[in-house]
Protein backbone atom coordinates (compact mmCIF):
# COMPACT_ATOMS: atom_id res chain seq x y z
CA UNK A 1 0.00 0.00 0.00
CA UNK A 2 1.53 3.50 -1.09
CA UNK A 3 2.08 6.07 1.77
CA UNK A 4 0.06 8.85 2.21
CA UNK A 5 2.74 12.03 1.87
CA UNK A 6 -0.09 14.57 1.99
CA UNK A 7 0.89 17.37 4.30
CA UNK A 8 -1.01 17.20 7.70
CA UNK A 9 -3.79 19.90 7.78
CA UNK A 10 -2.59 23.97 9.43
CA UNK A 11 1.09 23.18 8.02
CA UNK A 12 1.02 24.80 5.02
CA UNK A 13 1.51 28.33 7.35
CA UNK A 14 4.66 27.13 8.14
CA UNK A 15 6.31 26.99 5.09
CA UNK A 16 4.66 30.35 3.61
CA UNK A 17 6.35 32.21 6.74
CA UNK A 18 9.56 30.41 5.70
CA UNK A 19 9.17 32.02 2.54
CA UNK A 20 7.94 35.73 3.49
CA UNK A 21 11.04 36.22 5.81
CA UNK A 22 13.52 34.66 3.17
CA UNK A 23 12.05 36.96 0.63
CA UNK A 24 11.83 40.27 2.94
CA UNK A 25 15.07 39.41 4.51
CA UNK A 26 17.15 38.94 1.50
CA UNK A 27 14.89 41.58 -0.24
CA UNK A 28 15.91 44.35 2.31
CA UNK A 29 19.26 43.27 2.03
CA UNK A 30 19.05 44.69 -1.56
CA UNK A 31 17.11 48.02 -1.05
CA UNK A 32 18.54 48.76 2.41
CA UNK A 33 22.09 48.42 1.14
CA UNK A 34 21.46 50.56 -1.72
CA UNK A 35 19.93 53.34 0.06
CA UNK A 36 22.67 52.97 3.07
CA UNK A 37 25.75 53.75 -0.53
CA UNK A 38 23.12 56.02 -1.69
CA UNK A 39 23.48 58.32 1.53
CA UNK A 40 26.73 58.48 1.61
CA UNK A 41 28.38 55.52 3.63
CA UNK A 42 32.10 54.23 3.53
CA UNK A 43 32.31 50.43 2.60
CA UNK A 44 33.49 50.40 6.08
CA UNK A 45 30.10 51.28 7.57
CA UNK A 46 28.23 49.11 5.17
CA UNK A 47 30.45 45.61 6.03
CA UNK A 48 29.25 46.63 10.06
CA UNK A 49 25.89 46.05 8.36
CA UNK A 50 26.80 42.65 7.34
CA UNK A 51 28.63 41.96 10.57
CA UNK A 52 25.03 42.53 12.47
CA UNK A 53 23.57 40.09 10.44
CA UNK A 54 26.38 37.38 11.10
CA UNK A 55 26.38 37.70 14.74
CA UNK A 56 22.20 37.94 15.43
CA UNK A 57 22.54 34.69 12.62
CA UNK A 58 24.63 33.02 14.89
CA UNK A 59 23.90 34.04 18.47
CA UNK A 60 20.38 34.50 18.64
CA UNK A 61 19.11 30.55 18.60
CA UNK A 62 21.90 29.98 21.10
CA UNK A 63 20.74 32.59 23.68
CA UNK A 64 17.36 31.89 23.35
CA UNK A 65 17.75 27.78 23.29
CA UNK A 66 16.03 27.21 26.78
CA UNK A 67 12.85 29.05 25.56
CA UNK A 68 12.93 27.28 22.14
CA UNK A 69 12.60 24.07 23.90
CA UNK A 70 10.13 24.84 26.50
CA UNK A 71 8.43 28.04 25.76
CA UNK A 72 7.85 27.76 21.64
CA UNK A 73 4.52 29.88 21.88
CA UNK A 74 6.49 32.97 23.29
CA UNK A 75 9.28 32.83 20.99
CA UNK A 76 6.36 32.87 17.86
CA UNK A 77 5.47 36.18 19.88
CA UNK A 78 8.48 37.59 20.32
CA UNK A 79 9.28 37.16 16.87
CA UNK A 80 6.21 38.77 15.53
CA UNK A 81 6.92 41.62 17.81
CA UNK A 82 10.27 41.99 15.84
CA UNK A 83 8.54 41.51 12.68
CA UNK A 84 6.39 44.52 13.67
CA UNK A 85 9.21 47.02 14.51
CA UNK A 86 10.80 46.13 11.69
CA UNK A 87 7.85 46.97 9.79
CA UNK A 88 7.51 50.07 11.68
CA UNK A 89 11.20 51.10 10.77
CA UNK A 90 10.98 50.10 6.72
CA UNK A 91 7.84 52.36 6.71
CA UNK A 92 9.33 55.37 8.38
CA UNK A 93 12.70 55.16 6.39
CA UNK A 94 12.22 57.73 4.01
CA UNK A 95 11.28 60.20 6.12
CA UNK A 96 15.05 60.30 7.90
CA UNK A 97 16.97 62.74 7.25
CA UNK A 98 20.30 62.33 9.26
CA UNK A 99 22.83 59.84 8.42
CA UNK A 100 23.30 58.80 11.94
CA UNK A 101 19.44 58.01 11.94
CA UNK A 102 19.68 56.41 8.87
CA UNK A 103 22.17 54.01 10.29
CA UNK A 104 20.83 53.17 13.10
CA UNK A 105 17.13 52.41 11.87
CA UNK A 106 19.26 49.89 9.14
CA UNK A 107 21.27 48.08 12.09
CA UNK A 108 17.67 47.60 13.92
CA UNK A 109 16.43 46.33 10.79
CA UNK A 110 18.95 44.18 9.85
CA UNK A 111 19.16 43.25 12.89
CA UNK A 112 15.56 41.71 13.64
CA UNK A 113 15.03 39.96 10.74
CA UNK A 114 18.06 38.15 10.84
CA UNK A 115 17.62 36.81 14.23
CA UNK A 116 13.55 36.43 13.01
CA UNK A 117 15.17 33.95 10.15
CA UNK A 118 18.01 31.88 12.60
CA UNK A 119 15.48 31.51 15.28
CA UNK A 120 12.41 30.42 13.00
CA UNK A 121 14.86 28.15 11.07
CA UNK A 122 16.05 25.99 13.93
CA UNK A 123 12.03 26.33 15.42
CA UNK A 124 10.72 24.99 12.34
CA UNK A 125 13.68 22.16 12.19
CA UNK A 126 13.09 21.11 15.96
CA UNK A 127 9.36 21.02 15.18
CA UNK A 128 9.14 19.00 12.08
CA UNK A 129 9.00 15.73 13.35
CA UNK A 130 6.02 16.61 15.56
CA UNK A 131 4.44 18.02 12.48
CA UNK A 132 4.65 15.33 10.15
CA UNK A 133 5.47 11.25 10.68
CA UNK A 134 8.88 10.07 10.20
CA UNK A 135 7.94 8.59 6.71
CA UNK A 136 7.21 12.04 5.21
CA UNK A 137 9.96 13.97 6.97
CA UNK A 138 12.00 13.97 3.34
CA UNK A 139 9.15 15.85 1.49
CA UNK A 140 8.22 18.19 4.47
CA UNK A 141 12.17 19.27 4.52
CA UNK A 142 11.52 19.92 0.41
CA UNK A 143 8.73 21.76 1.09
CA UNK A 144 10.81 24.03 3.47
CA UNK A 145 14.04 23.82 0.94
CA UNK A 146 11.61 24.92 -1.66
CA UNK A 147 9.80 27.88 -0.08
CA UNK A 148 13.08 29.02 1.18
CA UNK A 149 14.92 29.13 -2.44
CA UNK A 150 11.60 30.87 -4.33
CA UNK A 151 12.52 33.29 -1.88
CA UNK A 152 15.98 33.63 -2.73
CA UNK A 153 15.22 33.29 -6.35
CA UNK A 154 12.66 36.95 -6.37
CA UNK A 155 14.28 38.55 -3.54
CA UNK A 156 17.11 40.33 -5.55
CA UNK A 157 14.81 40.95 -8.54
CA UNK A 158 12.23 42.83 -6.37
CA UNK A 159 14.69 44.81 -4.17
CA UNK A 160 16.55 45.56 -7.40
CA UNK A 161 13.14 46.67 -8.76
CA UNK A 162 11.90 48.25 -6.19
CA UNK A 163 15.33 50.55 -5.69
CA UNK A 164 15.07 51.59 -9.84
CA UNK A 165 11.28 52.16 -9.59
CA UNK A 166 10.73 53.57 -6.17
CA UNK A 167 14.26 55.25 -4.90
CA UNK A 168 14.37 55.85 -1.07
CA UNK A 169 10.87 54.32 -0.56
CA UNK A 170 11.65 51.05 -1.97
CA UNK A 171 12.23 50.02 1.88
CA UNK A 172 8.72 50.41 2.61
CA UNK A 173 7.48 48.23 -0.22
CA UNK A 174 8.65 45.39 2.21
CA UNK A 175 6.33 46.27 5.05
CA UNK A 176 3.33 44.85 3.25
CA UNK A 177 5.10 41.28 3.14
CA UNK A 178 5.99 41.74 6.63
CA UNK A 179 2.64 42.15 7.75
CA UNK A 180 1.41 39.13 6.76
CA UNK A 181 4.18 37.68 7.79
CA UNK A 182 2.88 39.26 11.28
CA UNK A 183 -0.10 38.46 10.77
CA UNK A 184 0.52 34.24 10.11
CA UNK A 185 3.16 34.21 13.23
CA UNK A 186 -0.44 35.76 15.10
CA UNK A 187 -2.74 32.78 14.21
CA UNK A 188 0.73 29.94 14.21
CA UNK A 189 0.15 27.46 16.99
CA UNK A 190 3.45 26.44 18.06
CA UNK A 191 3.74 22.31 18.69
CA UNK A 192 3.85 21.59 22.19
CA UNK A 193 7.17 21.94 24.36
CA UNK A 194 10.00 19.73 23.86
CA UNK A 195 12.02 20.49 27.62
CA UNK A 196 15.58 21.25 28.35
CA UNK A 197 17.82 19.03 27.09
CA UNK A 198 19.16 16.77 28.99
CA UNK A 199 23.23 16.85 30.03
CA UNK A 200 23.96 20.76 29.12
CA UNK A 201 26.65 20.71 30.81
CA UNK A 202 28.23 18.07 29.26
CA UNK A 203 27.75 19.13 26.03
CA UNK A 204 28.06 21.85 23.33
CA UNK A 205 24.22 23.25 23.95
CA UNK A 206 22.72 20.17 24.73
CA UNK A 207 24.28 18.64 21.20
CA UNK A 208 26.33 14.90 22.48
CA UNK A 209 30.02 15.50 21.98
CA UNK A 210 30.55 12.20 19.89
CA UNK A 211 28.32 13.74 17.44
CA UNK A 212 29.69 17.30 16.83
CA UNK A 213 32.21 16.44 13.99
CA UNK A 214 29.94 14.03 12.06
CA UNK A 215 27.73 16.33 12.27
CA UNK A 216 30.10 19.49 11.42
CA UNK A 217 31.25 18.46 7.96
CA UNK A 218 27.72 18.21 6.48
CA UNK A 219 27.07 21.09 7.79
CA UNK A 220 29.75 22.91 6.88
CA UNK A 221 30.46 21.90 3.19
CA UNK A 222 26.99 23.45 2.19
CA UNK A 223 27.38 26.42 3.32
CA UNK A 224 31.08 26.84 2.03
CA UNK A 225 29.51 26.66 -1.11
CA UNK A 226 27.39 29.22 -1.10
CA UNK A 227 29.03 32.00 -0.22
CA UNK A 228 32.64 30.58 -1.42
CA UNK A 229 30.90 29.87 -4.99
CA UNK A 230 29.62 32.80 -5.05
CA UNK A 231 32.54 34.95 -5.17
CA UNK A 232 34.15 32.58 -7.75
CA UNK A 233 31.54 32.80 -10.05
CA UNK A 234 31.66 36.84 -9.79
CA UNK A 235 35.52 36.09 -10.77
CA UNK A 236 35.62 33.78 -13.36
CA UNK A 237 32.51 36.03 -15.32
CA UNK A 238 34.93 39.14 -14.95
CA UNK A 239 37.49 37.06 -16.39
CA UNK A 240 35.20 36.12 -18.96
CA UNK A 241 34.33 39.73 -19.55
CA UNK A 242 30.79 38.24 -19.46
CA UNK A 243 28.72 40.92 -17.02
CA UNK A 244 25.19 39.19 -18.26
CA UNK A 245 26.51 36.03 -17.26
CA UNK A 246 26.86 36.86 -13.69
CA UNK A 247 23.12 37.47 -13.01
CA UNK A 248 21.86 34.44 -15.07
CA UNK A 249 24.55 31.75 -12.52
CA UNK A 250 23.75 33.03 -9.77
CA UNK A 251 19.51 32.90 -10.90
CA UNK A 252 20.50 29.76 -11.82
CA UNK A 253 21.81 28.54 -8.78
CA UNK A 254 18.72 29.32 -6.91
CA UNK A 255 16.43 28.00 -9.51
CA UNK A 256 18.59 24.56 -9.55
CA UNK A 257 17.81 24.25 -5.98
CA UNK A 258 14.15 25.36 -6.40
CA UNK A 259 13.39 23.11 -8.95
CA UNK A 260 15.12 20.09 -7.03
CA UNK A 261 13.36 20.75 -3.70
CA UNK A 262 9.85 20.93 -6.04
CA UNK A 263 10.76 17.33 -7.35
CA UNK A 264 10.88 15.92 -4.00
CA UNK A 265 8.40 16.83 -2.52
CA UNK A 266 6.59 13.93 -4.51
CA UNK A 267 9.12 11.21 -3.28
CA UNK A 268 11.17 9.82 0.05
CA UNK A 269 14.52 10.80 -0.16
CA UNK A 270 16.62 8.30 1.78
CA UNK A 271 18.87 10.77 3.86
CA UNK A 272 22.30 9.20 3.30
CA UNK A 273 21.73 8.66 -0.07
CA UNK A 274 20.48 11.91 -0.40
CA UNK A 275 23.34 13.58 1.16
CA UNK A 276 25.87 11.71 -1.24
CA UNK A 277 24.18 12.72 -3.90
CA UNK A 278 23.79 16.06 -3.15
CA UNK A 279 27.27 16.26 -2.93
CA UNK A 280 28.01 14.32 -5.90
CA UNK A 281 26.56 16.94 -7.33
CA UNK A 282 27.88 19.87 -5.86
CA UNK A 283 30.84 18.15 -6.69
CA UNK A 284 30.31 18.11 -10.53
CA UNK A 285 28.71 21.58 -10.82
CA UNK A 286 31.89 22.72 -9.25
CA UNK A 287 33.94 21.11 -12.07
CA UNK A 288 31.68 21.96 -14.52
CA UNK A 289 32.61 25.67 -13.32
CA UNK A 290 35.96 24.80 -13.59
CA UNK A 291 36.43 22.96 -17.16
CA UNK A 292 33.66 23.72 -19.53
CA UNK A 293 33.71 26.66 -21.99
CA UNK A 294 31.08 29.73 -21.88
CA UNK A 295 27.95 29.29 -22.16
CA UNK A 296 28.28 26.12 -20.98
CA UNK A 297 29.27 26.04 -17.84
CA UNK A 298 26.17 28.20 -16.54
CA UNK A 299 24.70 24.69 -16.25
CA UNK A 300 27.37 24.36 -13.41
CA UNK A 301 25.51 26.73 -11.72
CA UNK A 302 21.98 24.61 -11.84
CA UNK A 303 23.48 21.65 -10.75
CA UNK A 304 25.36 23.16 -7.81
CA UNK A 305 22.64 24.84 -6.59
CA UNK A 306 20.73 21.56 -6.78
CA UNK A 307 23.48 19.85 -4.62
CA UNK A 308 23.02 22.30 -2.20
CA UNK A 309 19.32 21.79 -1.75
CA UNK A 310 19.60 17.93 -1.63
CA UNK A 311 22.34 17.91 0.44
CA UNK A 312 20.51 20.15 3.39
CA UNK A 313 17.21 18.15 3.02
CA UNK A 314 18.58 14.99 3.26
CA UNK A 315 20.77 16.37 6.01
CA UNK A 316 17.75 18.00 8.19
CA UNK A 317 15.98 14.77 7.11
CA UNK A 318 19.02 12.58 8.94
CA UNK A 319 18.71 14.52 12.06
CA UNK A 320 15.03 14.86 12.60
CA UNK A 321 14.87 11.06 11.64
CA UNK A 322 17.23 9.63 14.28
CA UNK A 323 18.10 12.82 16.98
CA UNK A 324 15.39 12.34 20.16
CA UNK A 325 13.34 14.85 19.85
CA UNK A 326 14.81 16.91 23.25
CA UNK A 327 18.27 17.47 21.11
CA UNK A 328 16.85 18.64 18.55
CA UNK A 329 16.48 22.31 19.26
CA UNK A 330 20.02 21.96 20.30
CA UNK A 331 21.19 20.19 17.28
CA UNK A 332 19.62 22.87 14.72
CA UNK A 333 21.41 25.71 16.69
CA UNK A 334 24.42 23.94 16.57
CA UNK A 335 23.64 23.51 12.99
CA UNK A 336 23.61 27.11 12.20
CA UNK A 337 26.09 28.02 13.87
CA UNK A 338 28.38 26.08 11.57
CA UNK A 339 26.69 27.03 8.72
CA UNK A 340 26.29 30.85 9.62
CA UNK A 341 29.95 30.65 10.06
CA UNK A 342 31.11 28.98 7.20
CA UNK A 343 29.15 31.60 4.80
CA UNK A 344 31.15 34.27 6.98
CA UNK A 345 34.43 32.29 6.05
CA UNK A 346 33.13 31.27 2.85
CA UNK A 347 33.90 34.72 0.82
CA UNK A 348 37.75 34.97 1.84
CA UNK A 349 38.12 31.43 1.23
CA UNK A 350 37.03 31.62 -2.26
CA UNK A 351 38.49 34.92 -2.97
CA UNK A 352 41.62 33.49 -1.62
CA UNK A 353 41.68 30.51 -3.80
CA UNK A 354 40.58 32.76 -6.75
CA UNK A 355 43.45 34.63 -6.15
CA UNK A 356 45.76 31.66 -6.11
CA UNK A 357 44.79 29.27 -8.65
CA UNK A 358 42.66 31.43 -10.67
CA UNK A 359 38.75 31.17 -10.94
CA UNK A 360 38.49 28.02 -12.87
CA UNK A 361 41.17 26.29 -10.72
CA UNK A 362 39.61 27.30 -7.65
CA UNK A 363 36.43 25.79 -8.72
CA UNK A 364 37.85 22.27 -9.80
CA UNK A 365 39.46 22.08 -6.24
CA UNK A 366 36.23 22.90 -5.00
CA UNK A 367 34.43 20.29 -6.54
CA UNK A 368 37.42 17.79 -6.34
CA UNK A 369 36.61 18.46 -2.14
CA UNK A 370 33.07 18.24 -2.68
CA UNK A 371 33.17 14.52 -4.58
CA UNK A 372 36.16 12.85 -2.44
CA UNK A 373 33.21 14.26 0.72
CA UNK A 374 30.66 12.33 -0.74
CA UNK A 375 33.46 9.62 -0.25
CA UNK A 376 34.03 9.65 3.23
CA UNK A 377 30.56 10.52 4.80
CA UNK A 378 29.21 7.18 5.17
CA UNK A 379 31.41 6.44 7.70
CA UNK A 380 30.89 9.59 9.47
CA UNK A 381 27.10 9.07 9.33
CA UNK A 382 27.17 5.60 10.51
CA UNK A 383 29.26 7.43 13.66
CA UNK A 384 26.77 10.23 14.36
CA UNK A 385 24.26 7.33 14.29
CA UNK A 386 25.21 5.63 16.65
CA UNK A 387 25.51 8.31 18.96
CA UNK A 388 22.03 9.69 18.31
CA UNK A 389 20.17 6.51 17.84
CA UNK A 390 22.87 3.80 20.12
CA UNK A 391 19.50 0.90 20.92
CA UNK A 392 19.24 1.13 16.82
Amino acid sequence: MAKDLTPPSGTFSFFLLAFLLTLTGQGLVVAGLWRFLEAGASGLQTSVLTLVQALASILTPFLLQSWLETRPQMVLRLLAFGLGVAALLALGSPGLSTFLLLYAALLALFLFLTAALAIYGVLLGSALPRLFPKEALSQANARWEMANTLGLVLAPLIGGFAVDRLGPYALPLFALPLGVALVLLLGLKAPPPLGPSEGRRKAFGGVPLGVLLPVALPALLPALALTGGGVLTALLFHDLKRPEGLGIAWAGFSLGGFLVAQALTRVSLPPVLGLLGGLGLLGLGNLGNGLLPYPHLLLGSLVSGAGVSVARIAFRTFLQRLAPPETLVGLFAYVNVLTQTARVLGSPLGGGLGDLLGPRGAFVAFGSVFLLASLLFPPLLRLSQRVLSPSR
